[in-house]
């Protein structure tokens, strides 16, 4: 190439773009040459049109083509070019990201959680990016963070820049995975908790030492992977930072002898465990204490004699006052641990096990009556460990067999691991590591009893084994092979992903951005008629905003019997929860549309519905007769001031003392307020509806005189928008809210209601820093969105019901509030600022983009134009809906 002058390599790549273009034009057809779909995607990154890349990589057609040909990992790794574009806050950056956004939550529908091994295969192998993309396709935030930490280490041990920021991204989604389990004081709990330590053990492991001594601090539960995670992190920090290194093994230690302990039923914990819950199960499992102990002391061996003296104790006492199948697991499980330090105690102990086991199966009645439901549940797990323990005491395989020849055949089907068999302890013959070709052989992989899924998994590990051997060719061949096995097949979480529930959001946005025809085609194509009710109320909310009344009210028509639809279908929970968001959200667009009437009608044409089927709760119903009147005040306001009426008797009737706080009805009430106002404002007649709401308003306002540590949050944010509509300084209410808000945890506060009223107040700054405080990617999307809209003065409008697609309902009453309360209609958009909120929303979203809908139609019509692109032509190739 270096022959070659430039204008003549310019021509050269002149003809390759001008192939590729022949290509695209005819949609990426079957017969599209692999270059295009791999290597051209370089070519154009580092071209001279700034924008082919992009605009290549999210060609929807494009990305269904290469998921075909090579698996979804490449489309999802091309999509970092398009977020590398949007460099600023432009519409063409928002429809960029927006874009990369929806193509990558409708890619990842392709599949459920992928092989572990593959993403540790690619990066040992060096490719950051494409690692990076696997470990994220996972649904779920924990799988995500656990991937995530394993790439890093792995990055790390080959000296790869991108390690430091791969471990911030697992902690990141570790702490996102641990968000609606987190205790007050804001340690992570449950089964998060070992994605979380191993997030930490990848922090320390590229040198970020404080924030992984931090994540290990916080996170909860108890298991063998977190346990093996905190020795491994001590490992990494003995050398250079003993001081945490001690810490931690105090408390592992201290955590072993209080779960025998517990396990005893000599205590329920003391001194550094009581940070952790236990759970009844692991309290019972007499085995749990030794597997801890023998983590422990091979993390640390200066303490190895003390912490055998207290495995052998364990399973002494264990044995001695339950002699009994399950115990054989702790029998076991110490004798392994003893086996090199203490060879003669090891034996006898293993012994003791096996002897128990040939008297229990050999001898009609023998053995204890709890032994019998333990056999069919948990046999295979025991005589696996058993037959483990006896060769690592040394006994013969020939002793070994004759144990297992005198298991009854209903013993025997129980053993599903080669573990289980008289030579699956001896590691020449199980699971020894080998050498050479013989550490990477492929015997195994093809057994028919292998799920295409568990295929994968063993080609992706062959793969990452080649690698470290230097064999970086066949390791490649070896990992395609892999990605050729993976598709297609099932994995053991494969399951029918979840509806995408944002359609109805993206037809209403596209009525916004003048695609008629688009959103028509959106809304008559969605199955079932719950989901078809909520496109079409949409769509009528969005013709009603657009000035176009006759289209609002045909397509709220529309919307009412494909809801009426729904509720005759209705014949199980799931379909009643469906059907009730239907009715109540066609109810509204009636009610929007001027036709309230048929509003008020359908609802009570479910109501008989909803109270046989208990589809709908009190609260939902209320909300949904909030919607409407706040609907309908502007077209009968007498209408719309009875159902206010109606509403503030329910709601002063449901609290009496000493039920409650005075305050705990005031967002509801405050809820009420824009109907009362609309109506007011266009007939004299119902000012004292609004006069009346204002009472009771003023009533709840008494929360004052409580304690503040019986106020709660919601209550404190609506009296600051109050007392902002009122003219009056909200400073005590908001340092109230800010103090609070430090003092928990972000994501069990209303942090997106108030970054809103920051941003009402003109302080963006402020609106940022408690927007930005949260670490949940869909709770951050949302806060950024909500001040988004706020700032572009996009239409607020309280949901009738909470939709799976937008679960804070709250911010919404919090945004109509500001908008009707104390926006004046005559203060324009700050759409500059609007844009770096929206572009905030779309930042790092996985699947929860979809908040900046609504807004990217006022700031970015383009980018709404992208997304239906994208999504069309992927819901009309058979992505799952």
């Amino acid at each position: 190439m270096h022959a070659l002058g430039d204008a003549e390599l310019a021509g050269y790549e002149a003809r390759l773009h001008a192939w590729a273009d022949g290509y695209r034009d005819k949609g990426w057809p079957e017969e599209t040459p692999d270059y295009l779909l791999t290597g051209y995607t370089r070519l154009a990154q580092h071209g001279a049109d700034p924008k082919r890349p992009a605009a290549l990589v999210l060609d929807p057609r494009r990305q269904l083509r290469l998921v075909d040909r090579s698996g979804m990992d490449l489309a999802l790794s091309d999509l970092d070019l398009a977020a590398a574009a949007a460099t600023d806050d432009t519409p063409r950056s928002l429809s960029l990201r927006a874009g990369a956004a929806v193509s990558r939550e409708l890619l990842l529908r392709h599949s459920g959680t992928l092989p572990p091994s593959m993403s540790r295969a690619l990066a040992r192998l060096g490719d950051a990016r494409r690692a990076r993309s696997l470990a994220l396709a996972s649904p779920f935030a924990s799988a995500k963070a656990a991937a995530l930490a394993d790439v890093a280490r792995v990055l790390a041990g080959t000296g790869h820049e991108r390690a430091p920021e791969t471990a911030r991204e697992a902690a990141t989604w570790a702490r996102a995975a641990g968000r609606q389990t987190r205790s007050p004081g804001g340690d992570l709990d449950g089964t998060e908790s070992a994605a979380a330590a191993r997030a930490a053990v990848a922090l320390i492991a590229t040198r970020q030492v404080e924030a992984g001594v931090e994540l290990l601090r916080a996170t909860r539960g108890v298991g063998t992977e977190q346990y093996e995670a905190r020795a491994e992190a001590v490992r990494l920090l003995r050398p250079d930072h003993p001081a945490p290194a001690t810490e931690l093994l105090d408390g592992m230690e201290e955590q072993a002898e209080d779960l025998a302990d517990l396990a005893d039923g000599h205590g329920h914990g003391t001194g550094y465990c009581t940070r952790f819950d236990y759970g009844s199960r692991l309290g019972e499992d007499r085995a749990a204490p030794v597997q801890f102990w023998a983590i422990l002391a091979a993390a640390a061996p200066e303490r190895a004699d003390r912490i055998h003296d207290g495995i052998l104790g364990h399973a002494r006492a264990v044995w001695a006052g339950a002699p009994t199948l399950e115990n054989i697991d702790v029998l076991a499980l110490a004798a392994s641990a003893l086996a090199v330090a203490r060879p003669e105690e090891a034996a006898a102990l293993a012994r003791t096990g096996g002897q128990y086991l040939r008297s229990m199966v050999g001898r009609a009645g023998s053995g204890s009556t709890a032994d019998l439901p333990y056999a069919y549940l948990s046999f295979g797990r025991t005589f696996e460990r058993l037959m483990r323990a006896l060769a690592d005491t040394g006994v013969p395989t020939d002793q070994r067999q004759r144990l297992y020849d005198v298991l009854p055949e209903h013993f025997r089907a129980c053993l599903t691991s080669s573990d289980a068999t008289p030579f699956g302890g001896d590691a020449a013959t199980a699971g020894g590591t080998g050498s050479g070709d013989e550490a990477v052989g492929r015997a195994g992989f093809e057994d028919s009893g292998s799920s295409g899924w568990w295929v994968a998994e063993k080609l992706a590990r062959d793969a990452f084994r080649l690698a470290e051997l230097g064999r970086v060719h066949e390791a490649k061949h070896r990992l395609d092979e892999a990605l050729t096995v993976l598709r297609g097949a099932s994995g053991p979480e494969a399951s029918s992903p979840p509806a995408i529930s944002w359609l109805p959001a993206l037809a209403g946005a596209l009525v916004r951005v003048g695609r008629h025809a688009d959103a028509d085609e959106l809304a008559a194509g969605l199955t079932p008629p719950a989901e078809g009710a909520l496109a079409l109320a949409a769509v009528s909310l969005a013709y009603g905003d657009s000035g176009r009344g006759t289209d609002a009210r045909r397509h709220a028509h529309e919307a009412a019997r494909a809801a009426r639809a729904a509720l005759g279908t209705a014949d199980d929970y799931a379909t009643a929860y469906r059907a009730s968001r239907a009715w109540a959200s066609a109810a509204q667009a009636l009610a929007w549309a001027g036709e309230g009437d048929a509003a008020v009608e359908l609802f009570e044409e479910a109501e008989p519905w909803r109270r046989g089927r208990k589809g709908m709760g009190r609260s939902e119903a209320r909300e949904a007769r909030t919607a409407v009147a706040t609907g309908v005040a502007a077209h009968d306001p007498a209408l719309a001031a009875g159902l206010v009426d109606e509403e503030r008797e329910r709601l002063l009737a449901s609290w009496r003392p000493p039920r409650g706080s005075a305050g705990s009805r005031l967002a509801d009430l405050a809820e009420l307020l824009p109907a009362a106002a609309a109506a007011a404002a266009v007939s004299v007649s119902e000012e004292p509806c609004l006069e009346r709401l204002h009472d009771a308003i003023r009533g709840a306002l008494a929360y004052t005189t409580e304690p503040p540590q019986t106020w709660r949050e919601e209550t404190v944010l609506v009296h600051a928008l109050l007392r902002i509509g009122s003219g009056t300084d909200p400073a005590p209410q908001l340092d109230w809210l800010d103090r609070t808000m430090r003092a928990r945890h972000p994501e069990r506060f209303p942090a997106a209601g108030l970054a809103v009223v920051h941003a009402l107040r003109g302080d963006t700054s402020e609106a940022w820093r408690t927007a930005d405080r949260l670490r949940a990617p869909e709770h951050r999307s949302a806060a950024f969105a909500a001040v988004a809209g706020h700032l572009a003065r996009a239409p607020a409008r309280v949901p009738p019901s909470q939709y799976p697609a937008d679960p804070d309902r709250f911010t919404h009453v919090v945004r109509a509030l500001a908008l009707a309360l104390a926006a004046s209609p005559h203060t324009p958009a700050d759409k500059e600022a609007a844009s770096r909120f929206a572009r905030q929303s779309l930042e790092g979203a996985d699947t929860d983009w979809h908040h900046a809908l609504a807004v990217l139609a006022a700031l970015a019509p383009e980018a709404v134009v992208r997304v239906r692109d994208i999504a069309f032509a992927h819901l009309r190739t058979g992505t799952p809906v």
